[in-house]
């Protein structure tokens, strides 16, 4: 079957950075899906890395990332898939650090996920990542999986690439406060998925801004907490 999904995009068009970048925001209401059911429609998908530890389990090459809503995400597998609990544990283990962990985030026992041949978590957004951070679930099962909008408008964030070398970072800021971002690469692009300000600059939300300074101070003007996002190369 491949790659299915019932969101859609925000605006008409994905917001075009460059030649061969974009950043696309879906948003899906409740019992919205994304379904994958095979690897190689992974994004670069012939080129997937997979651990060297235990192979049942890859670095997630798709940098999509919630900005609004909650969403479920399931693992599921055949049996002769042969996941097994040392598979699962490894995952935990490399995504242990994860900033949405300290949030509201759920996930599947390691014996349950066995028993029921599915790996579950659950996630709403709220101003998790404190510090600039990785992207949360960077490593998954080699399995089918389906990502579910647990709540209506839950938007997700995505950098499309002709060439996959761009990097994201995330931080949060919370409602009225002021976060520094510092540039961190040679080409810098910065996701707002709320109304911010720069001094005395109105920023829209879901506005992509080019940074060219060494940092810049965003204030947060929305009523909700802002993910922003940097991607860099």
């Amino acid at each position: 079957m491949g790659l299915e999904t019932t969101f859609i995009e925000l605006n008409p068009e994905p917001i075009r950075v460059e030649a061969g970048l974009q950043i696309s925001i879906t948003t899906g209401d409740t019992k919205a899906t994304i379904i994958r059911t095979s690897l190689e429609d992974n994004i670069n998908g012939d080129n997937l890395v997979f651990d060297t530890v235990r192979p049942k389990v890859f670095k997630r090459p798709n940098n999509l990332i919630v900005v609004k809503g909650s969403i479920k995400i399931k693992m599921y597998w055949e049996e002769a898939d042969n996941i097994q609990a040392a598979d699962i544990d490894r995952m935990k283990e490399l995504n242990a650090n994860d900033p949405v962990m300290s949030g509201s985030w759920f996930e599947s026992s390691t014996a349950d996920a066995l028993a029921n041949r599915e790996y579950i978590t659950t996630y709403a957004y709220g101003p998790d990542y404190t510090q600039l951070s990785n992207k949360a679930g960077g490593w998954r099962l080699a399995t089918n999986v389906n990502l579910e909008a647990t709540e209506d408008d839950t938007r997700l964030f995505c950098v499309n690439s002709d060439t996959h070398d761009w990097n994201v970072k995330i931080i949060d800021i919370p409602v009225g406060e002021t976060r520094t971002l510092a540039k961190q690469e040679t080409d810098n692009y910065v996701f707002f998925s709320q109304n911010c300000s720069i001094g005395e600059i109105q920023i829209a939300e879901n506005s992509v801004k080019k940074l060219t300074s060494d940092s810049v101070d965003i204030t947060n003007q929305a009523n909700m907490a802002a993910r922003v996002i940097i991607v860099s190369r």
